[in-house]
């Protein structure tokens, strides 16, 4: 396992949505980066098929799809090659599907269109759903993951007292904050973190590096996160002698 790095979601406020069923006006439940919020079909079961299309209206480049909290025991993603719709080079199909988190990596496409077709339901005939789906771009893969990782949740909220004495707790909603010690960065990873810390856009942290095989917090396969660095960037050399790789931290907040 290796700490990725991947590009903002091309899936996105710009892109046309077209369902079958479901609610065109709540597509944003696709990417709002909230996997509890979902896009849920209307009236569908195991032998009417739902779809959605999204339509870029512009060529998107990515190399890996991440679905979460889906219920979908059969069914495929497709992408759109100016013809026809066809597979990515290692197709995304679900058959007798029961695991609700996917990550798919596949040749780099370049494409106007994706479309995911489901065709049943982990449960027999219930409404078909998706939490979030997210096409991205690998930024890049450390060489050597960090000795030290201290994460966590911040909660935005305020505590008020009622007239009667009594606490009421108001959860404005809660937000990943990470730092990351890596004491034996090569000179790629340093290259790579300058490169993250210089960017004017977000990206996505993905600590398990899309392997399942984690049950951790933090490092699920649903556990993929959009930050930004928020500590200045400042390797150094390592026992302060040229050479011998960097020690570097990096700090990272939810956006």
């Amino acid at each position: 396992m290796a700490i990725q790095f991947y590009d903002v979601n091309s899936i996105n406020v710009e892109a046309t949505y077209a369902f079958t069923s479901a609610t065109n006006s709540l597509s944003y439940f696709l990417y709002d980066e909230n996997r509890d919020t979902k896009l849920i079909s209307s009236g569908s079961d195991d032998v009417t098929d739902e779809v959605y299309q999204i339509d870029y209206a512009e060529s998107k480049t990515f190399d890996a799809i991440h679905i979460d909290n889906h219920n979908i025991k059969a069914g495929k993603i497709e992408y759109w090659n100016g013809a026809a719709w066809v597979d990515f080079s290692t197709p995304i199909a679900y058959s007798g599907e029961t695991e609700s988190t996917h990550f798919h990596t596949f040749n780099s496409v370049s494409t106007e269109k994706i479309k995911l077709t489901m065709n049943t339901t982990q449960t027999v005939d219930a409404e078909k759903f998706v939490g979030q789906l997210r096409a991205i771009g690998v930024l890049g893969t450390v060489n050597a993951n960090p000795s030290e990782f201290d994460p966590s949740f911040y909660q935005k909220r305020t505590i008020n007292e009622t007239a009667t004495g009594k606490t009421v707790n108001v959860n404005f909603g809660e937000s990943y904050r990470a730092e990351y010690f890596f004491t034996d960065a090569d000179s790629t990873d340093i290259t790579l973190f300058e490169s993250l810390k210089n960017r004017t856009n977000s990206f996505y942290v993905y600590n398990c590096g899309g392997v399942s095989t984690f049950t951790d917090l933090f490092f699920r396969l649903q556990d993929i996160f959009r930050v930004t660095i928020v500590n200045d960037f400042k390797p150094r050399p390592k026992s302060n002698i040229l050479n011998l790789n960097s020690v570097y931290v990096f700090e990272v907040e939810g956006t």
